[in-house]
């Protein structure tokens, strides 16, 4: 469990550090939708909760090749569970669609050495952070005490 919070927080955080650097470019929106889906809980099997699902696809070109995209932020998925990440995801929606229907471009970034790498918004949630940190530190405790445990026993002997 603490690995993959461990992947899943790097993952977000290495592209969040790597798009500073990357160039900012037009995107056209092509479609944008936002939806209630229902998602079964990791948790407990039991139980569903209920999301907010952004979608959006865009067109870009970059250096005279033309690509699209899908990817709105640094995180991933792009369902928004709590109260604080549902919010976002209608800011989100709604700055997209007023770029659709007055079809201006939003300024996006692009990887230069990976253009089919692009993101509209280069932001982390905190949220996500928190709980990747929290699922991080219960997986490396087990870790933790076996140093722990092993440092005792060379200093005894």
């Amino acid at each position: 469990m603490g690995g993959r919070g461990l992947a899943a927080y790097y993952r977000q955080h290495h592209l969040y550090v790597l798009a500073e650097s990357w160039a900012t470019i037009p995107v056209t929106v092509l479609d944008i939708s936002l939806e209630d889906v229902w998602v079964k809980n990791s948790i407990s099997s039991n139980q569903s909760d209920i999301r907010l699902r952004l979608k959006c696809k865009y067109a870009y070109e970059f250096e005279g090749q033309a690509y699209t995209g899908s990817r709105v932020d640094c995180g991933r998925p792009t369902d928004y569970s709590d109260k604080e990440q549902k919010m976002l995801a209608k800011h989100y929606y709604k700055i997209l669609s007023e770029h659709k229907e007055k079809h201006e471009p939003f300024m996006a970034m692009v990887n230069p050495s990976n253009p089919e790498q692009c993101i509209l918004f280069r932001e982390m949630h905190a949220r996500r952070c928190w709980v990747r940190w929290a699922t991080l530190a219960i997986g490396l405790v087990p870790v933790i005490a076996i140093i722990y445990v092993n440092f005792i026993r060379v200093k005894k002997a």
